[in-house]
């Protein structure tokens, strides 16, 4: 409550609507958007240069008792990579997905050459949706045992990566999730084929493009599409106002 007072009633920032721990403001002298991202007392803020985002955090400092580190630009948040760039900034899972996948000892699994999340061929469904895992506790803790890991553990790292970046792997987690309760061996191996599919794709995120090119940061090549970049961009030059800007490229 004390920070949130501080940034509300001190700074003048609002809290948006569905998440009260995201602020903004737009500042009276410059214009400028700043928005700010608060997790107990972690700050990211965001604005169109170094020298607004120096003020904010100068600005919280005089606030507050404790001395703020300042961590510079932003490249890790709650697990989430942040690679920031003149063109572009890119949200991956890249360090959390290599942490599960480590801990699992699944980082040596075999991938296609382009890999899926879960098969989609209407026999291998139909085997997911009917199969039925064991009756009793004992049976359970076996199969869970000959499988190597935890299936609600398993469920729930996906649920994270997909809840944060990876939502290509949303259809496939949501589905096999609903056999929590008591899974069978087919279930198993496909949260495990999700698992060797994040690894075989760490690198892959989302892409949000600047309005502007920011020169004070890194010039890096821009993303290798699977969709011609020229299909892509149809959907981003539409400007209807009823409809969502942006391009969404799969495999």
């Amino acid at each position: 409550k004390h920070i949130d007072r501080i940034m509300t009633q001190e700074m003048g920032f609002k809290q948006t609507t569905h998440e009260p721990c995201l602020y903004f403001k737009i500042d009276a002298k410059t214009g400028e958007r700043i928005i700010m991202l608060r997790q107990v007392d972690d700050f990211l803020i965001a604005a169109p240069s170094v020298e607004t985002c120096d003020k904010i955090r100068t600005e919280i400092q005089g606030h507050m008792k404790n001395k703020l580190n300042d961590l510079d630009t932003v490249r890790l948040y709650n697990g989430v990579d942040i690679d920031q760039t003149r063109r572009y900034v890119k949200l991956s899972c890249e360090s959390y997905i290599e942490k599960i996948v480590q801990h699992h000892g699944w980082q040596d699994e075999y991938s296609a050459n382009i890999p899926i999340p879960m098969r989609g061929d209407s026999k291998y469904l139909r085997d997911i949706q009917e199969a039925i895992g064991p009756d009793d506790d004992r049976d359970r803790n076996n199969l869970e045992t000959q499988m190597g890991f935890s299936y609600r553990q398993g469920i729930g790292e996906l649920i994270y990566a997909m809840s944060t970046c990876r939502v290509d792997i949303a259809a496939a987690t949501i589905q096999l999730s609903q056999y929590s309760a008591n899974p069978a061996k087919i279930h198993y191996e496909a949260v495990k084929r999700i698992f060797i599919y994040l690894n075989a794709t760490k690198d892959y995120g989302l892409y949000y493009w600047r309005d502007t090119q920011r020169m004070d940061l890194p010039d890096k090549p821009d993303p290798v599409t699977v969709t011609d970049l020229t299909r892509l961009q149809e959907f981003v030059d539409k400007h209807d106002a009823t409809t969502v800007h942006g391009a969404s490229d799969a495999t």
